[in-house]
């Protein structure tokens, strides 16, 4: 039987800030094939935008995806987050009068459109019947502010009157874009919420994985906001994109504006889509100031070099495979699967137990079973099947003398994962156990952190330390740990790409601390990530859960009202008799609970 050629698909997220045109520029790119998208590789990297833009003119060649799917939420929830779009299509129009790229006349055509409030369509016909001679003119020069426009006219304009036109339909029938209102699958407050359009990204993907898992697909990361771009990472990372997945990056060129153009180069990168699980965090236990860091290398090395099943448990975000890499420094010898996976019996008979499965792979390796807690009890009874213990109590294949060293992870105290796991899977799993402290345990080392975390993401100038940056750091309690420093450093990292421009549109007085702190802070869903968590472990005294609960109750205190003073002065408002200082409670957010 013939067999179905591979889609190839493409995923990106809408933002107002770069708009459709930049997708077609793309688009553009790969249908001259400056981007391969077989092997795939880039040809040509960089490009003018004027010359992109008649990339789609002659519409005689083979079109390079199959399937668009456009990622976006309602007009009014861009708009919270926007500068009004008429005032900047004519802001734009003025602009390229002042570079010449059109007269005076045209601009005072556009003029006269905008102060009637049309949508696109409308503002075509009135171009029609009141300027015919400029017609022509004036509708090549709509793609240099089609992002101004509501996302319904720049639909409008990208299939029905740019060049794309004719390729708007595959098979003569089925149209080739789909566009995917999140906010209609989940409801969304703000498009820098990235726990609900994750989960809207999540809804749509179940919904439509049986048609896309095998599929070849690529990712624009140049469309969308540095939230949408982390969600692409988190939902490889999880393994929710189709395995054969390649991320690109379209990059706007500083120093390559013209007079003559007015807008900037594009180049294009292929970029790595494992970023996540290849940041390193170097040294993060081998140099700690904190000795329950520093003995854990130590201690996974004993228990891997005496062969039993070993569980790692910590918080979300603490680094538990850079921990693994760092310590055997052979991640080629590690082979890591997300236990999610493992509940599709597609992939658990074919990729995990089949002949060229991962656990066959894994002989003399260290198979690494990520999130341990997610695995359903059918599939926990099916594992404990196949992995025997040899007369030494190590772990075996049941059916072959496939030696496997299992190291397992997961987020939940092991009081928890009891809870989770059947009886003698669990037994067979946990013979050693692990325990990575959360960063609001080893504020000793918040500076080694920011430094590890800054250089682990590889931005090239050298880790910045500025006095209210490493205040606010040293206030923080972490919940997410190091992925909330990552965040916090791609921010501050971002705010030094702004233009002058750009910067203008922020509050006078912000800085790359300040930006990363309201970035940071605008995360959060409902409540405050600067919030302290806590879970407490049958194993503590009453007086370690007391000074947690402290730590706790200071740090969100100051994130509440603003710093350790106003929150004493909160609560001696409420209270006369409250004795509780300025002092006491930055003694008890930074862990010294023992003092007054």
């Amino acid at each position: 039987m013939k067999t179905q050629p591979t889609q190839t698909i493409l995923f990106l997220w809408h933002d107002t800030s770069k708009g459709i045109g930049f997708l077609k520029n793309f688009l553009a790119a790969c249908y001259k094939k400056y981007i391969n998208l077989r092997t795939p590789s880039i040809r040509k990297a960089k490009h003018r935008q004027n010359d992109l833009d008649k990339g789609l003119d002659d519409p005689s060649g083979k079109f390079p995806f199959d399937e668009i799917y456009i990622f976006h939420v309602s007009d009014e929830i861009y708009a919270r987050h926007s500068t009004p779009k008429d005032r900047m299509r004519a802001d734009h129009w003025k602009q390229d009068v002042e570079a010449g790229i059109c007269s005076e006349k045209i601009d005072l055509n556009w003029t006269r459109i905008y102060e009637k409030g049309l949508t696109l369509k409308s503002e075509l016909a009135y171009i029609k019947s009141h300027f015919p001679d400029d017609e022509e003119e004036m509708k090549a020069q709509l793609w240099r502010r089609i992002n101004h426009y509501p996302l319904s006219d720049q639909q409008y304009w990208l299939e029905c009157i740019s060049n794309y036109a004719p390729f708007k339909f595959r098979n003569g029938q089925k149209k080739r874009i789909h566009w995917i209102q999140v906010d209609a699958l989940k409801p969304v407050k703000d498009i820098r919420n990235m726990a609900q359009l994750l989960e809207g990204l999540r809804m749509w993907r179940d919904k439509v994985w049986s048609k896309i898992e095998d599929a070849k697909c690529f990712v624009l990361l140049n469309m969308g906001n540095k939230e949408a771009h982390t969600l692409w990472y988190l939902l490889n990372e999880r393994y929710l994109l189709p395995k054969d997945s390649h991320f690109i990056q379209g990059i706007i060129l500083k120093n390559s504006l013209t007079t003559k153009d007015r807008y900037k180069n594009i180049q294009y990168n292929i970029v790595d889509k494992d970023l996540f699980q290849k940041t390193k965090i170097p040294d993060l236990y081998q140099s700690s100031s904190s000795p329950e860091r520093n003995r854990i290398p130590k201690m996974l090395k004993i228990f891997k070099e005496l062969g039993f099943s070993i569980l790692i448990t910590g918080p979300r975000g603490i680094g538990k495979t850079h921990l693994l890499e760092s310590t055997f420094s052979t991640p080629d010898q590690m082979i890591r699967i997300h236990c999610g996976v493992l509940n599709d019996p597609h992939f658990f008979e074919g990729q995990f137990l089949g002949k060229q499965g991962q656990l066959r792979a894994a002989h003399q390796k260290i198979l690494f079973l990520d999130d341990l807690h997610l695995l359903t009890q059918e599939v926990q009874h099916k594992v404990f099947h196949y992995l025997s213990t040899d007369d030494q109590n190590r772990l075996v294949y049941f059916d072959e003398q496939t030696s496997i060293k299992i190291i397992s992870a997961t987020h939940l105290p092991i009081s928890e994962l009891k809870k989770t796991l059947v009886p003698p899977f669990y037994d067979r799993m946990v013979q050693y156990n692990v325990r990575i402290p959360a960063l609001k345990e080893t504020f000793e080392d918040r500076e080694s952190d920011w430094r590890a975390t800054w250089k682990g993401l590889a931005f090239p100038e050298p880790t910045p330390f500025p006095a209210d940056l490493l205040r606010w750091l040293k206030q923080l309690s972490l919940p997410g740990n190091f992925r909330d420093l990552q965040r916090i450093a791609m921010a501050y990292r971002a705010w030094s790409e702004f233009p002058s421009h750009l910067r203008k549109d922020f509050p006078k007085g912000t800085t790359a601390c300040s930006y990363a702190k309201e970035s940071y802070d605008e995360q959060i869903d409902g409540d405050r990530h600067t919030t302290a968590s806590y879970i407490f472990h049958e194993h503590q005294t009453l007086a370690e859960i007391q000074n947690e609960f402290k730590q706790a109750l200071a740090t969100w205190a100051n994130h509440t009202f603003g710093s350790d003073q106003k929150a004493s002065d909160h609560f001696k408002e409420l209270d006369i008799s409250e004795k509780i200082t300025r002092v006491t409670l930055n003694n008890w957010r930074l862990g010294k609970t023992n003092r007054p």
